[in-house]
């Protein structure tokens, strides 16, 4: 480094995609700002990318590298952020890219008014086969700022979740407050980072910037099999898992008590997307991991105020 404080940390969770490293890596090379670093952890690759990763660390002093075992991509984020510099932390995953100016467009905005986290737009490829269009409506942000968190800001900006690598989080907060992504969670891990950051942030910039380019389709991912191997039972216990994770996280900090409706509305009508499918199997076995938590985390007082799927899914919720 050239010993000036590092402004961004990219941290990029590495596993046997060499295929895309070149185009991915690549683009941090061209990036504009010259004060960031971009944190390669190869969790334990069985195939040349560990290579790949070496040869941009010799012609680049942004990259650094962390070569550890297998232990999954929360694992291997959590140790990027255990070594972390920057003031601010983005996430690329390794078969993405960024656009040059990502992170320089980024710090113009610390540059411009007190930032917490930014959240930024993203393009979407490839466009064969056809992206489905709730893709476009999370990655796709007005521009516009909140000075104080609220509700709305999590809740009504279908841009704050559930991704994190559109995002660009101030470590200070994070450091504050230890949070570390959970690697007991195989699926949506990245919705309960959102949920622990967010409630301790201040200050909010969306920006309409297309900065990062997501590949929404690779069929041998763990995202694609995850949505399209028609396993609702498998889906809703993950999502069940992340429920409950947020509300314990959230019940303990006293979160609930100040946006408890809203965060039942969520989550309800997070789970009601598959729940209510005649396809699914173990409905009861569902139904009563949700009585758990709604009695366990204070959420049943919010009932009586949901309304439409969420009203109509609660009502299946057994009391005892």
């Amino acid at each position: 480094m050239n010993g000036l404080p590092i402004k961004i940390s990219v941290i990029i969770p590495i596993y046997n995609v060499s295929e895309y490293l070149n185009m991915s890596l690549g683009s941090c090379a061209e990036q504009t700002l010259n004060d960031v670093e971009f944190i390669c952890v190869n969790d334990g690759s069985t195939d040349d990318s560990l290579e790949i990763v070496k040869a941009f660390a010799e012609k680049d002093h942004r990259f650094r590298i962390i070569d550890k075992e297998n232990g999954g991509i929360s694992s291997a984020r959590n140790a990027g952020l255990d070594a972390a510099l920057g003031e601010y932390i983005m996430f690329l995953d390794a078969d993405d890219y960024l656009e040059p100016n990502a992170c320089e467009r980024v710090w113009l905005e610390k540059l411009e008014a007190p930032t917490d986290v930014v959240i930024f737009s993203a393009n979407i490829f490839p466009r064969n086969p056809m992206p489905i269009p709730w893709y476009y409506a999370v990655l796709t942000c007005p521009t516009r700022r909140y000075w104080e968190f609220e509700s709305k800001v999590l809740f009504e900006e279908p841009s704050a979740k559930p991704f994190i690598w559109h995002q660009a989080f101030k470590k200070s907060i994070i450091d504050e407050h230890n949070i570390r992504f959970d690697e007991n969670i195989k699926q949506g891990e990245d919705q309960i980072f959102i949920f622990k950051f967010y409630p301790y942030a201040e200050n909010f910039c969306f920006l309409q910037d297309r900065l990062y380019n997501y590949r929404w389709y690779r069929e041998n991912s763990a995202m694609w099999k995850f949505t399209q191997n028609g396993n609702l039972d498998g889906r809703i216990e993950a999502h069940l898992l992340v429920v409950e994770a947020i509300a314990k996280h959230w019940h303990s900090e006293g979160f609930i008590e100040k946006y408890g409706l809203e965060f039942t509305k969520w989550a309800m009508d997070f789970l009601a997307v598959d729940i209510l499918d005649k396809k699914v199997q173990s409905k009861e076995k569902h139904f009563a991991s949700m009585k758990d938590i709604a009695n366990t985390y204070g959420l049943r007082k919010y009932f009586s105020k949901l309304s439409g799927k969420s009203r109509k899914l609660a009502k299946r919720i057994p009391k005892v």
